[in-house]
């Protein structure tokens, strides 16, 4: 708006000559006059025009923690994007929180206050929470049946953790009665060590469950999970299965350790066709009964063009039959462009 502004230079700065060879029998007096009603009229349009943008400008950014202390900036819903935990110091206690929450327990929401309670009590298992904090400030998240928007809060807090829906988007908006996830585990899967791809439930952390942590540059990110760890006594193995009144201590975690973007890019096919490279990341991923370690997965991989999607896991690394390094990639991507290495016009679809 002030450079706008700038541009309307003061009548008494400005020449009156090309009025006066102008011809027109309008006196040099008035027509300046009508000259500067112009110019006001003009400045008030693009005054008014500067200060509705600013307005749209404003209600699209995120207002900053100053402006609301128990919630910040809105969605267009009019939900606070995030909730300030009242009188929570420690790490600990924020992430016991969220644990609560992803089992269900809406006396936890009362905590965070009113607001939160009033707004999510009914819905807080088919949706994603997040939390973060820094400088012994903790927030928690609303997101949506499969993902929490971190932006503009990664930017003032560190990610520490999300959970995970009890319902899948697709049952949530059929509003089935029976869920198939909840079936899954009522009669309890095993875990273990070896678990496998057939074993691997879509509740469990996915390929963007790692890949972002790693864009955030987390070292850690814990995942929670609606299901309890049961433990065999005689055979001293675990399955986990949906238990209602599950408590914090038996909860199903993961925890994604030291996800880190690699040097090397998966090749992926679709009929046959190959795609563009896909970046691959790398973790190990914790599994938590409660906060009681049970085994590592070691060397489990992401790539970026499957986010949604399941995550690779007892796969030796490097696949060099699969991975080729970043750098080797890039050169064979590379398409000649002087006459003596091709006689032909360049195939378009060269690299797919």
């Amino acid at each position: 708006m002030t450079e706008r502004s700038s541009r309307f230079v003061p009548k008494s700065h400005r020449s009156d000559n090309g009025i006066r060879r102008s011809g027109r029998t309008t006196s040099t007096m008035d027509f300046q006059s009508k000259r500067t009603d112009v110019q006001r009229v003009l400045q008030l349009h693009r005054t008014v025009g500067n200060q509705a943008v600013g307005r749209l400008l404003n209600g699209s950014l995120q207002r900053t923690l100053d402006d609301a202390k128990q919630s910040s900036s809105e969605q267009s819903s009019g939900k606070p994007r995030f909730y300030i935990i009242p009188d929570c110091k420690s790490a600990e206690a924020a992430r016991n929180l969220l644990s609560r929450i992803a089992l269900g327990d809406s006396d936890a929401l009362r905590q965070i206050g009113q607001e939160a309670f009033a707004t999510y009590k009914d819905s807080l298992q088919l949706m994603e929470w997040g939390l973060a904090g820094k400088n012994n400030e903790y927030v928690v998240i609303p997101g949506t049946n499969g993902a929490v928007n971190w932006e503009g809060i990664d930017d003032k807090y560190d990610p520490i953790a999300h959970s995970h829906p009890k319902q899948d988007p697709g049952e949530t908006k059929q509003n089935s009665s029976e869920n198939t996830w909840v079936n899954h585990f009522k009669k309890g899967k095993p875990i273990s060590q070896n678990i496998g791809m057939k074993d691997w439930h879509l509740s469990y952390p996915t390929q963007s469950d790692i890949v972002i942590p790693a864009e955030q540059q987390a070292s850690s990110h814990l995942v929670y999970t609606s299901w309890q760890v049961m433990e065999d006594e005689e055979s001293g193995g675990f399955s986990v299965a949906y238990n209602p009144e599950c408590t914090p201590e038996k909860q199903l975690v993961f925890e994604i350790v030291k996800p880190h973007k690699t040097a090397y890019t998966r090749t992926k096919s679709i009929m046959n066709l190959n795609q563009h490279k896909s970046a691959l990341y790398l973790c190990d991923i914790r599994l938590l009964r409660g906060s009681k370690e049970l085994f590592v997965l070691h060397d489990v991989k992401a790539n970026e063009m499957e986010l949604g999607s399941q995550p690779v896991i007892g796969e030796d690394f490097p696949d060099l039959g699969k991975e080729v390094p970043a750098e080797e990639a890039e050169e064979r991507e590379q398409i000649p462009s002087t006459a003596e290495t091709s006689d032909t016009e360049d195939d378009p679809f060269e690299g797919f």
